[in-house]
């Protein structure tokens, strides 16, 4: 069966949460919203109202929020985290990033990996939804290395990368920037096959 949705112009990411599906769409008057529905015929609400024609992106549930990115009219992507309730949808402090879009992942400790691209190029960072807990966990030699396909453990999170300096190779990180390492070492460049295919 479908459920009637709000008109839109183009609808984009999902998440769900404690059971409830969080979903953007963007007006016919313009903007991003933000909504949250149980699922049921009509249910859905609002949750939090963006001044952008661009849209939201990426949405990855971390314990109990999911994080998102939006894309404001004007300035540069800001990273927001939200519970599906008004009060509970804030953005997080965050240096000028980039995200690598299609590129992150949250654990159920609270904790949402990605990939962005800061003045060094692009790196892994983590975020816990706080100024202090928000940073940066690579250093790649290579400012235009690629990060894809990430996964999680309860403790760990996984992702490929390609680098000039090494080619391509598998990746961990336990939250910190030295607990972020290779653990393969092919050796040669594209083991994986491009990255952008």
């Amino acid at each position: 069966w479908c459920q009637r949705l709000p008109a839109t112009d183009r609808a984009g990411a999902t998440a769900i949460l404690a059971g409830d599906l969080l979903f953007w769409a963007t007006t016919a008057a313009g903007g991003a919203e933000l909504y949250v529905t149980n699922g049921s015929s009509g249910s859905y609400s609002l949750v939090h109202h963006f001044e952008s024609s661009n849209g939201l992106a990426d949405m990855n549930r971390a314990g109990g929020v999911v994080y998102f990115w939006n894309h404001p009219n004007s300035g540069t992507p800001e990273l927001w985290s939200t519970d599906a309730t008004a009060a509970g949808t804030r953005r997080v402090p965050h240096p000028e990033l980039y995200p690598q879009s299609g590129v992150g992942i949250g654990i159920d400790s609270g904790t949402v990996y990605f990939a962005a691209q800061d003045q060094n190029g692009v790196e892994v960072w983590s975020s816990d939804g706080s100024a202090a807990g928000t940073r940066r966990l690579t250093s790649f030699a290579d400012p235009f290395a690629r990060i894809w396909h990430m996964a999680a453990s309860p403790t760990r999170a996984y992702f490929y990368v390609e680098d000039l300096s090494f080619g391509q190779e598998i990746w961990s990180t336990d939250g910190t920037p030295e607990g972020s390492r290779a653990v393969t070492s092919f050796g040669y460049f594209e083991p994986f096959g491009r990255s952008d295919s």
